[in-house]
């Protein structure tokens, strides 16, 4: 078993946070999808707050570790020696998730054996263990597809599938808003779109610091001079 992470934590309210950015970090470093990623910040935050709400203000730490497990699993694991606060144990509750009901309570349990059925609670030597696993790790890197043209979207998606997670996007503006959020390191996009081109979004993305850990490239059907020096000079390879 690796260890890729370990930290020892006061708990408090801003650690809740710190927590989470710490998980989205380390996850999306090792190519974990982004709906697996969302999920366990969500379960972690939903475990976490209500061990700060029904623990004592007093002594609370917490070891936040995440292991390399085999067989393409992660195990994600908080140990704490405070008073046993079991989540599944204290807020039984047959809520169903997607019942689209408000109910006080038990939306914890419910949430977290939606996502994660493997999590576990259990206090050893006085030492209370919560720990859940993502299983299936996708270790392909993640590549923005931007193109308005839906047959080739669903083409290059077949094609790259095998060794890149494809995240297609049908224009500029949600295929800005998976650079910020989807940790890709690839971004591939039609120079011409319905409402333009893609210039305007190349040019965003040099005036932010996100170009330096994203390779783009340009694919386009005109060949001539003026588009090649006008693409050059944003720093890009048109293919």
């Amino acid at each position: 078993m690796d260890c890729l992470y370990q930290k020892t934590f006061n708990l408090d309210w801003p650690t809740v946070s710190e927590i989470r950015h710490i998980l989205k970090h380390v996850l999306t470093a090792i190519s974990v999808k982004n709906q697996d990623i969302d999920a366990a910040g969500l379960v972690a935050t939903e475990y976490l707050t209500n061990l700060l709400r029904h623990s004592d203000e007093t002594a609370r730490f917490v070891q936040f570790s995440m292991h390399k497990l085999a067989d393409k699993q992660l195990l994600i694991e908080f140990k704490d020696s405070m008073p046993s606060y079991d989540l599944f144990n204290q807020q039984p509750n047959q809520w169903q998730i997607d019942s689209g009901e408000l109910v006080e309570g038990g939306m914890g349990v419910a949430l977290i054996k939606h996502y994660f059925p493997n999590a576990s609670y259990k206090t050893v030597d006085q030492q209370n263990i919560f720990s859940f696993c993502l299983t299936n790790i996708d270790k392909r890197p993640t590549l923005i597809y931007i193109d308005d043209d839906k047959a080739q979207l669903a083409l290059l998606n077949a094609y790259l599938s095998e060794h890149f997670q494809v995240i297609c996007c049908e224009d500029s503006e949600s295929g800005w808003q998976e650079i910020l959020t989807s940790g890709a390191t690839i971004l591939l996009l039609d120079h011409k779109l319905k409402n333009g081109t893609s210039e305007p979004l190349l040019k965003k993305l040099n005036q932010s610091n996100l170009k330096t850990n994203l390779s783009v490239v340009m694919l386009t059907g005109d060949d001539s001079e003026e588009l090649i020096k006008r693409i050059n000079l944003l720093g890009l390879m048109i293919i």
